[in-house]
């Protein structure tokens, strides 16, 4: 039994990853001049921010096409009449644009739950309670290792973009917090900012990344536009050094249980 709940969860986690990457590949580059934009209010029962719609003319075939993108939401659009290169998906008669470069986020987990779930998976070669005990032990490893250093990655990632031109800074104000309600019901508070885009004042909502607290209306933000994708960030909290402290003990801990198990039990 615990054999098997060690495969489902990692083939659970390659599965996922395998269907990132392959999201990420697809559609032909067609040189793209963004049209118009149009906008679409939040509902009050919508939590995820005002919606974008970019319509985009290239070329194709001899022919010039006309494509809607959308709908897009925590993002600064470009000017209209600016060129970017964008992805066209002749069977589906879609368009998008390409993705950020950078690593699969999810890929460290999958790493660290095949390494763990091999561990597990020795120790179980000596059966009884502390080979069970291993197993729970490679669980609680792995929460911990998602919870410490995927948000580890995050940051380091955020810097080397940032470094490199990746991210644009955008100076905004912090408008308020508006109630709305998430597709379960539950009330969420939703930051609002606004900044000075494209010749007038923009409104900027749905954010990604990090969490806004302690902020007065009108007090000044640094957020991050995604120059290849216009998404907007605020800079990723650092894990806590509690859950980092705890998650190398347990997978320390872990580790040795296995070595344990596997050295220490007599085979019957």
């Amino acid at each position: 039994m615990e054999m098997l709940l060690a495969l489902v969860v990692t083939a659970a986690v390659l599965l996922i990853t395998y269907w990132r990457i392959r999201r990420r590949r697809g559609g032909v580059p067609v040189p793209a001049t963004l049209l118009r934009i149009e906008t679409e209010d939040p509902e009050p029962e919508n939590s995820s921010g005002t919606a974008f719609y970019l319509t985009y003319g290239f070329p194709w075939q001899g022919r010039t096409l006309e494509r809607r993108m959308g709908p897009r939401r925590g993002i600064l659009p470009p000017a209209p009449g600016q060129r970017r290169t964008i992805l066209y998906d002749p069977r589906r008669d879609r368009v998008r644009l390409p993705p950020a470069p950078g690593g699969c986020l999810l890929l460290p987990a999958a790493a660290a739950i095949l390494v763990t779930a091999a561990a597990g998976a020795a120790a179980l070669y000596g059966g009884g309670a502390s080979a069970s005990l291993a197993m729970v032990g490679m669980i609680a490893a792995i929460v911990l290792f998602c919870l410490a250093v995927l948000p580890w990655q995050a940051r380091r990632r955020f810097r080397r973009r940032l470094r490199d031109g990746a991210l644009q800074p955008v100076r905004a104000v912090f408008r308020q917090y508006e109630r709305r309600e998430d597709g379960e019901g539950n009330v969420v508070l939703s930051p609002v900012f606004a900044c000075v885009w494209n010749g007038g004042m923009q409104r900027i909502d749905g954010v990604h990344w990090g969490r806004v607290r302690g902020l007065e209306p009108g007090s000044a933000v640094t957020l991050y536009r995604d120059v290849h994708t216009d998404l907007v960030f605020l800079e990723p909290k650092p894990p806590s050094p509690a859950v980092t402290a705890a998650a190398s003990a347990a997978l320390l801990a872990d580790l040795v249980l296995c070595l344990w198990q596997i050295f220490g039990t007599p085979q019957a």
